[in-house]
């Protein structure tokens, strides 16, 4: 598996827990909210770009981006929006 991120202004520190069950491929987008602090606090899988429909893709993909860190940045905003890409 491959897994990208688009976050303005923030680094990952902690990669996505990532494990797969089945023989199923695809890419799976997954639009994530990310407070201040780092932690992802919302992770909605199938975002524009995503290459498959699987609801099992879906649900792995969005439990691993819900285990992912960033940095903290306690001046920028509240809640920054960005991406977790995860080609299994």
């Amino acid at each position: 598996y491959v897994v990208k991120f688009q976050l303005k202004d923030r680094s990952l520190i902690r990669n996505p827990k990532i494990s797969i069950g089945t023989e199923d491929k695809g890419t799976v987008v997954v639009k994530i909210i990310v407070d201040k602090y780092g932690n992802v606090r919302s992770a909605e899988p199938g975002a524009p770009g995503s290459t498959t429909s699987s609801a099992y893709l879906y649900a792995k993909a969005a439990t691993a981006a819900k285990s992912a860190k960033f940095d903290e940045n306690l001046k920028g905003p509240i809640n920054t929006e960005g991406t977790i890409t995860i080609i299994y």
